[in-house]
């Protein structure tokens, strides 16, 4: 977790999962908005198709009225994954892949 200066909890919060259920990224943005700090939760949510292909989607949250979430931003989308690899930079460790868009 990376935190600004003087802060205790972060202001942006970033779920995602090949494996992990919509349920449960859903249920993990909650904590982070009804927890009072997160201006803006990103949820990403993708799947392996057949033929080296994947769908996906994005749902932006910020808190809403009485502390709820509120849903600004949706999109979903179907790719062709062109490269995946795992890459590491001093000390941080990540996962790029390279996704063309269906025509």
């Amino acid at each position: 977790m990376i935190l600004p200066p003087g802060l205790n909890m972060p202001t942006l919060a970033v779920e995602a999962g090949w494996s992990e259920s919509t349920t449960k990224l859903k249920g993990d943005m909650r904590l982070w908005i009804r927890g009072g700090a997160v201006n803006i939760v990103l949820l990403f949510k993708w799947s392996k198709l057949v033929g080296g292909r994947v769908k996906g989607w994005v749902e932006v949250y910020e808190p809403g009225p009485g502390g709820a979430e509120k849903l600004i931003q949706s999109e979903a989308r179907n790719h062709t994954i062109l490269n995946m690899e795992w890459m590491t930079n001093g000390s941080r460790h990540f996962f790029r892949c390279l996704l063309i868009p269906r025509k």
